[in-house]
């Protein structure tokens, strides 16, 4: 626990320096505490202070930093490149670029770190091998490649026919990776409906300038074998100030998925995602 104590005091005095000039050290409104089903990574987010805490370590730590406080809670971090991942299919690669249902031993419980054009993203994969929870901070907003045929193979893991698509965690039109690491069965109303619908007006923040708005997205599985997330949690930051939703994985969202996806669109427009 060392490490995590160090990498917390820099946290800490990085907030205390900016108090005056940076809203970020308030966070007034941060997300409501949630215990993740994956143990480690419950341990984590509850000792660094929730989805804020996750935040602040994920963007405020080296890379070193990171893979040694990663370690105290047994997992394993990597730094992949996205864009030869993209074009190199091969060797080290390959456990990225595969499209496992579920991710091989030595991938799971394990953090990868997607770097290239759009900003470095951050996913989780959990100890049985499923992907939990994305973070992502906005700017440059740059589409990202899908690839389709693993969109496709993850959606008929959640039911045959159309019933669901492979959804992304963070959307392409984010400059979210288009492979596994990224992608969850998602019902196909929901995520062609209210999920895009906020995922869309993101796309407009933007403007707002590099870096200044923090998407994060996680997931709840309903038993430990299962590939389709029973619910999907959205946590968006601008202005040092949160916006959350909760969604049901079912049609719309659930039954309050439309009124938590206009909540969350007319909230963005007022930040001026327009």
């Amino acid at each position: 626990m060392r490490r995590l104590a160090s990498a917390l005091l820099v946290l800490v005095a990085l907030a205390g320096c900016d108090v005056a000039t940076d809203r970020d050290a308030l966070d007034l409104t941060a997300p409501a505490a949630r215990v993740p089903s994956d143990s480690a990574y419950a341990r984590l987010l509850k000792d660094v202070g929730g989805v804020e805490g996750m935040r602040r370590l994920l963007r405020e730590s080296s890379n070193e930093q990171l893979a040694a406080t990663f370690a105290e809670y047994g997992m394993a971090f990597e730094v992949i490149d996205r864009t030869a991942a993209e074009t190199d299919a091969l060797g080290k690669l390959q456990d990225i670029t595969a499209c496992p249902q579920y991710f091989p031993t030595e991938d799971r419980g394990k953090w990868f770190r997607l770097v290239g054009a759009g900003g470095p993203e951050d996913h989780y994969i959990d100890t049985r091998g499923r992907p939990l929870t994305s973070f992502k901070s906005l700017g440059p907003i740059t589409t990202a490649a899908r690839q389709e045929t693993c969109q496709a193979n993850v959606g008929n893991w959640g039911a045959s026919g159309d019933t669901y698509d492979g959804g992304h965690m963070i959307g392409s039109q984010l400059g979210g990776w288009g492979g596994r690491a990224n992608l969850v069965p998602q019902q196909y109303n929901f995520n062609r409906g209210n999920w895009a619908k906020i995922e869309n007006k993101l796309a407009t923040c933007g403007r707002l300038g590099n870096g200044a708005v923090e998407w994060h997205v996680d997931v709840d599985y309903p038993n430990t074998t299962t590939l389709t997330p029973s619910a999907f949690h959205a946590d968006i930051k601008i202005a040092g100030v949160w916006k959350s939703g909760d969604f049901t994985n079912t049609a719309y969202g659930g039954s309050n998925g439309t009124t938590t996806a206009n909540s969350i669109v007319s909230w963005l427009n007022s930040k001026g995602c327009y």
